[in-house]
């Protein structure tokens, strides 16, 4: 049903590209810009000035893209003193490795291809993104149209401007969910576990879908499916210590505060803001409507993003107040909203039928390979 979810992941990696073409247009095709260096951030931007010449900041302090830019230099982090020197929490942003380490070409790219490959690991993440989240819509018997649920995500949008690691998280928990919906255990648990990378907070995609699993009976693979990618977050923290310092960390996490206590304090700013007080109330709304729909719809993919609701309400003001950020704060519950939503009810996930099929009518079936793994 639909075009080829493949053909249509294609066609919106090349929107994407358009729509970034304007902004390298006024630059004359510098892709700097979007790396969002900022001009009150000297110490980024004096670093990339030394490595690429001329550079085109942003008002302000920049955004996420000037750190990636840093790690996807030295993404194995051998230099300590120079990350230290340019990413304000060096120990915090370096566990989101893997959009840095598929920039950088796993270190071996000049620095002036490293600008250019953050846009277009992004855009091909777009695009891939696009292409899951087709193949997850027909994995609910829906159309592949309904793939556009991830290009409609506003979060989505913003990350492609800042050089931010999102769409590569994103794109790999609906790749995970795709997978599952298939049969493959392997390829959910890879899947998670680089989401994870690019993104620590994605453990809670991890989770909601081993919940999931584990009420559907398939206990097995929902411990697989959380270990693992947790596993892997705590191996790569670890190297992240050796490497910056043997520390916690945790001082260095800004947005997490008391829950409702940022939502409250953004309520003020958001009254001389009418579009960041409209998102906001959008995003409330829409947190609210999405827990219920996803309890009583119970799809995988409302699962999957179901943990990011909760989360919400513990972030702080920095992250409510604009528009920008919370969207991409909650981005994964915006594109499971559209599926569970829309998507959700015109058929049956395929992991539902999969489920079915167990050898004892209760437990699923899932490939570690190609041959069937059985869970008992």
């Amino acid at each position: 049903m639909g075009p080829p979810p493949f053909l249509l992941g294609l066609v919106m990696a090349v929107v994407a590209l358009g729509f970034l073409g304007p902004v390298l247009e006024s630059t004359d095709w510098n892709p700097t810009i979007l790396a969002a260096f900022g001009v009150e951030a000297p110490a980024s931007l004096e670093y990339a000035e030394g490595l690429l010449g001329e550079v085109h900041p942003r008002a302000g302090l920049g955004h996420d893209g000037k750190f990636f830019f840093a790690q996807a230099i030295d993404p194995w982090l051998s230099d300590r003193a120079t990350l230290e020197a340019v990413i304000d929490l060096p120990i915090y942003r370096a566990q989101r490795m893997f959009y840095p380490m598929l920039a950088g070409v796993f270190g071996l790219a000049p620095p002036g291809v490293v600008v250019w490959m953050l846009v277009l690991v992004n855009v091909a993440a777009f695009g891939f993104g696009t292409w899951v989240t087709a193949l997850v819509a027909r994995g609910m018997g829906a159309s592949s149209m309904w793939g556009l649920a991830f290009p409609v995500n506003l979060g989505v949008w913003s990350e492609l401007l800042v050089s931010g690691a999102g769409v590569v998280a994103l794109a790999a928990s609906l790749a995970a969910v795709a997978a599952l919906q298939r049969g493959s255990l392997v390829g959910g648990m890879a899947a998670l576990s680089l989401s994870a990378l690019s993104r620590e907070v994605m453990l809670l995609c991890a989770f909601g879908i081993a919940v999931w699993m584990w009420r559907k009976n398939a206990k097995r693979a929902a411990v697989y499916l959380l270990t693992t990618p947790v596993a892997v977050t705590i191996g790569w923290a670890l190297y992240v210590r050796s490497r910056l310092g043997w520390t916690a960390g945790t001082d260095q996490v800004s947005v997490i505060g008391w829950p409702f206590q940022g939502l409250a304090g953004a309520i003020d700013s958001w009254l001389g803001s009418p579009i960041d007080l409209a998102v906001g109330l959008v995003v409330l709304v829409l947190l609210v409507v999405f827990t219920v729909r996803s309890l009583t719809r119970d799809r995988l993919v409302g699962w999957m993003a179901l943990g990011f609701v909760p989360l919400a309400f513990v972030l702080t003001e920095l992250v409510w107040t604009d528009f920008f950020d919370i969207t991409r704060a909650v981005a994964p519950v915006i594109t499971a909203f559209v599926l569970v939503s829309f998507a959700g009810d015109r058929g049956s996930d395929e992991i539902t039928a999969n489920l079915a099929r167990g050898t004892d009518g209760s437990v699923p079936s899932y490939r570690l390979t190609r041959r069937p793994w059985r869970g008992r």
